[in-house]
């Protein structure tokens, strides 16, 4: 919720965004963000080990396939850390995810 109260002004009449979006085959994305012409999908986990972060790319890359899109974004919550971040762009099966963990 923090994350949406966080994006709502940023788009502020020049986008939108949808919650739990179904593609044709009822896989389930978390968020897919229009802004302007550009589309941006997102993938929210909270941190639950690397095997769960690994879900939430192979996830992602399904939801991009499925939408024809060649970038996503991976956004990690890890509650475990304190002041600590990382952001990455990883490429994996000739697509571009841009992880961030917070």
């Amino acid at each position: 919720m923090l994350f949406l109260m966080f994006l709502r002004p940023l788009l502020n009449g020049g986008g939108f965004y949808h919650i739990e979006s179904a593609t044709t085959d009822d896989w389930r994305m978390d968020l897919v963000v229009t802004y302007g012409h550009e589309r941006f999908i997102l993938e929210l986990k909270t941190w639950r080990g690397t095997v769960y972060r690994d879900t939430g790319v192979d996830q992602l890359l399904r939801y991009m396939e499925k939408l024809g899109e060649t970038k996503g974004y991976l956004l990690t919550f890890d509650f475990r850390q304190k002041n600590v971040s990382k952001a990455e762009w990883l490429e994996v099966d000739g697509k571009g995810i841009f992880e961030v963990q917070v």
